[in-house]
């Protein structure tokens, strides 16, 4: 059967042969265009150039000609905007970013959707004042006062921070979807497209509605739906609900006004198949998963599984499902993103904070013994510590335990390891050195990650069995909290106000929380696991 994608680029090589390579080619996603380009290949005998291919987010960012600011700077430009409009009595960054982050996401969710951002706030900031009115006209309080101006103040948050954004030609998300909105035609005329190609779009925001309307009516776009009869015709089923208004709008299709590109009807037709398998917990799912791999690969050993896909509904079985996976599997593609804060590195940077947090809290160069345990007890405290054989963390471990104290000194941890041991002795001391400052962070994550990357290296070069493919995988995830450290220590550079670990640790967890871990691999063969 022939795919949405094959069946649009066999198209628009036949509708367009000598201007394939002016097109902008749009997504809902950056998956779909690189499956887009591989059918395209397989098209031609000759070298062409290559469409210009987005997903929905780039293209509109493109079409804004702004830069985009990541999360994290946007947080610090809207408590610059915060400090500066309040001037005194304000949060401190950490009580701020609690709710900074809700703030920008409502302030990106409002421009997506072009929203009088003016009206609402007024509207809002009456309400508010509705909900502190009393019939008896009594003061209000020093809490309902604060608790006004707060919502009387969104607007000027909303209006300094957007204009503050706009002048250094930076936008958010939102920001670029109500900039194209507001003159797609004279934006798209600004690049040499010859046509702009929408493929395989389902519910769209207003923005996005308004972009691809305007663009469409003024013969710059053409619209291609990946739809389906069995669902699109029927009103009962919800898979069909946005189609089914685009359909009825007619604005998507062009001078024609009736077409609505393409309804198929493989859902009707065709066999299939359905086995359901009842597996107690989790990792029974994983491991069956691998099973039923290897049956496939037993029944057909030629095959190269890429019509196969195992699709996660809990992406924490990830990793369980590609332990299960059988050797003899040679090409498989993981298109999902992993959880940095999932991982076991996560597990030990928490356990870290969690140590130093207490020892300032406590003082006198004193840690809770229960903390030193648990970090003890993680696997790759022991890797780092246990290089030899004389397993020192299980001594220093069974030493505290004995020594049976709340708290212990630095002095006491080296005695009950191992002076004569200097490599993991010079480990240890790097992981319970005291954090005075935000620069004593930054030089105890960046020496553990390295000295983590030097033993999974070495690992990686002892191995060449399936453990070796997710020490792979664990090198990549200490290379993307690398990525974070550094990134962050070039923002505590730029703002003062990131003086101590709370601050610090507050930050790391934010970009930890919006950061995947991305796999590489070859996206057209082989297994697809997916989300």
């Amino acid at each position: 059967m022939q795919t949405f994608i094959e069946r649009l680029a066999e198209h628009l090589v036949k509708a367009y042969p000598d201007k394939i390579s002016e097109l902008c080619i749009v997504f809902p996603n950056r998956r779909a265009g690189l499956f887009f380009k591989t059918a395209l290949a397989r098209l031609t005998n000759k070298p062409l150039w290559s469409p210009e291919v987005f997903s929905i987010e780039d293209f509109i960012v493109r079409l804004s000609q702004a830069e985009l600011l990541d999360p994290i700077a946007q947080l610090f430009e809207l408590y610059s905007v915060y400090t500066k409009i309040e001037k005194g009595g304000t949060e401190n960054f950490e009580e701020f970013s609690k709710w900074g982050q809700i703030l920008l996401s409502d302030f990106n969710e409002l421009d997506s959707y072009l929203v009088d951002s003016k009206s609402l706030f007024n509207n809002l900031r009456n309400l508010k004042e509705l909900e502190n009115w009393s019939l008896n006209a009594e003061e209000l309080t020093t809490f309902q006062r604060e608790y006004l101006h707060f919502w009387e103040s969104l607007g000027n948050y909303y209006t300094a921070y957007s204009e503050n954004l706009i002048k250094d030609r930076q936008v958010t998300q939102g920001m670029a979807y109500r900039i194209s909105a507001e003159n797609a035609k004279e934006k798209a005329e600004n690049h040499n497209w010859y046509k702009i190609i929408f493929s395989g779009f389902n519910a769209l925001n207003t923005a996005e509605e308004r972009i691809i309307k305007d663009l469409v009516k003024s013969g710059q776009a053409e619209c291609y739906w990946d739809c389906d009869s069995y669902y699109l015709d029927n009103k009962i089923q919800e898979a069909g609900r946005f189609l089914r208004k685009h359909r009825a709008s007619k604005l998507y299709s062009g001078n024609s006004g009736n077409e609505f590109n393409w309804v198929g009807n493989s859902l009707s037709t065709g066999k299939k198949e359905i086995t359901i398998t009842g597996v107690s917990k989790n990792t029974g799912q994983a491991m069956l998963s691998g099973q039923f791999v290897s049956e496939l690969l037993t029944a057909d050993p030629s095959t190269d599984l890429k019509q196969t896909a195992i699709v996660l509904a809990d992406e924490n079985l990830l990793f369980p499902v590609l332990h299960s996976l059988p050797d003899e599997l040679k090409t498989f593609n993981v298109t999902m993103g992993y959880p940095l804060q999932n991982t076991a590195l996560a597990g030990l940077l928490e356990l870290l904070f969690q140590l130093h947090e207490n020892e300032s809290v406590f003082g006198k160069d004193k840690f809770y013994t229960k903390d030193v345990l648990k970090l003890l007890y993680h696997p790759y405290a022991k890797m780092l510590l246990d290089k030899s054989k004389e397993q020192h963390t299980h001594k220093l471990i069974s030493y505290l335990q004995e020594n049976n104290s709340i708290f212990c000194s630095l002095k006491t941890i080296e005695f009950g390891f191992n002076k004569n041991v200097s490599p993991e002795l010079n480990t240890l001391k790097m992981l319970f050195s005291k954090w005075k400052d935000v620069n004593s962070i930054f030089t105890c994550l960046s020496a553990l990650l390295n000295k983590l990357k030097q033993e999974l290296t070495e690992r990686w070069k002892q191995t060449h069995t399936a453990e070796s493919k997710l020490t792979n995988i664990e090198l990549e995830y200490v290379f993307a909290f690398s990525k974070i450290t550094k990134r962050l220590q070039s923002i505590a550079a730029k703002y003062s106000f990131i003086d101590n670990a709370k601050i610090f640790q507050g930050l790391f967890n934010q970009l930890l929380g919006a950061t995947n871990l991305s796999f590489y691999g070859e996206p057209v063969l082989g297994l697809q696991v997916m989300g």
